[in-house]
């Protein structure tokens, strides 16, 4: 049995959280894991084993947000002299400044999650590695690849686990019935469902335009947000007030089972402008949803191809992959104007008319999704998991 600490800035939402509370419940079945949080008011994950609340949450104030930080250091490194651990995993950027500089004999494998973070942050993950100790542990092979090729030398200090996905639980939990308020939407629309926050790399703007232009050929679609938080959500909330369609965009909040939804919804659609590896493209695929994902860095193509070399390297135009369809990246930059569309919002309002309207390549999608998704199980990256922390290390 080994000490394993479990890092994060706190569990209040996000898919690097919510990794992390899947990966203590396989962990902690032969091991003594620990869950240390900067900051524990608000947990939105169940999680196995022991929390540890360093009571260090985040400061508005920068001057005090100075003290803060020096405050976890002290408090992380006296828990780890205290405890000893064999083996830490840091989750989200928050965490990793501080895992970085752990003192003792434990290997540290820092999180590396997203596209943007990596994009902004990839001399500073190289500092990072100035520790021996250190590790980074990538979710996606695309991300490992952009990072080597700045660092090539830093090619034995790298190691990619895709995100891993209890597939049994997301199939019982998604048979589960909607709240009558949202049956009837479901009932009277071909369903586009989101789930996400609502921030600038979700894409959420794009998404709505896109909407707009499908409603002129498919009248009884409709359009589901799943999720809450987030800088932009106000702000879409408007957008989608101001649409001429807005009584078919349906907004349903936080939901502690999104897999109802996805399992209701026609056409899973994932607009992002960048992410990492996006957990909910596989939690909809194991419902048997059909998937319209923009082919951003990094994850969907990862996900949607066999082999991520088979697709065109920049799409014109939609793109049928092996599990779902892949569309060139919607502009970057919030717009909210519906009047200001271009070529990309088009393309993807195409290729979901092309399901909803395509009832054989819709079922070939469904069927294919789930054959996919099963190699995310837990099962799998629990092995590799283990690999990690005996420190056999990966190939």
């Amino acid at each position: 049995m080994m000490k394993i600490a479990l890092v994060a800035a706190n569990m209040k939402s996000g898919g690097s959280e919510r990794m992390m509370s899947r990966i203590s419940f396989f962990l902690s079945a032969n091991n003594e894991v620990d869950i240390v949080l900067f900051d524990s008011d608000e947990i939105a994950y169940e999680f196995a084993g022991n929390l540890v609340n360093l009571n260090a949450g985040v400061c508005k104030n920068k001057l005090a947000r100075l003290f803060t930080i020096a405050k976890r250091i002290i408090k992380y490194n006296l828990l780890i002299c205290k405890r000893k651990y064999d083996v830490i995993f840091a989750f989200a950027s928050g965490a990793n400044k501080i895992a970085a500089y752990s003192i003792g004999k434990a290997k540290v494998y820092l999180s590396c999650r997203g596209f943007g973070s990596l994009k902004n942050d990839c001399g500073k993950y190289h500092n990072m590695l100035k520790n021996k100790k250190n590790m980074i542990l990538f979710n996606s092979y695309a991300l490992q690849t952009y990072y080597e090729s700045f660092y090539p030398e830093d090619i034995t200090r790298t190691i990619v686990v895709q995100n891993a996905f209890d597939i049994e639980m997301i199939r019982s939990e998604s048979v589960k019935p909607l709240p009558a308020e949202d049956k009837h939407f479901f009932e009277t629309h071909e369903v586009l469902l989101s789930v996400s926050s609502f921030t600038d790399k979700k894409g959420q703007w794009n998404l709505l335009k896109a909407f707009e232009l499908l409603k002129n050929d498919i009248p009884d679609a409709g359009l589901v947000f799943v999720g809450y938080r987030g800088d932009l959500e106000s702000t879409i909330k408007d957008m989608a007030s101001r649409s001429k369609y807005s009584g078919d965009i349906l907004f349903v909040g936080f939901s502690d089972n999104p897999f109802k939804y996805m399992k209701a919804a026609d056409v899973f659609v994932l607009p992002s402008v960048s992410e990492g590896f996006p957990n909910v493209v596989v939690e909809a695929m194991t419902c048997g949803v059909p998937i319209v994902a923009t082919d951003c860095m990094t994850g969907p193509r990862e996900i949607l191809c066999e082999s991520s070399e088979k697709a065109p390297d920049c799409l014109c135009d939609y793109y049928l992959a092996d599990y779902g369809i892949l569309t060139p990246v919607m502009p970057k930059k919030p717009n909210y104007e519906y009047s200001q569309t271009e070529d990309s919002h088009k393309i993807f309002a195409r290729a979901l008319k092309r399901l909803l309207t395509d009832d054989n390549l819709s079922d070939q999608y469904s069927k294919k999704a789930f054959e996919r998704a099963r190699a995310f199980d837990n099962s799998v990256m629990c092995k590799k998991y283990d690999t990690l922390i005996t420190r056999e290390g990966l190939n």
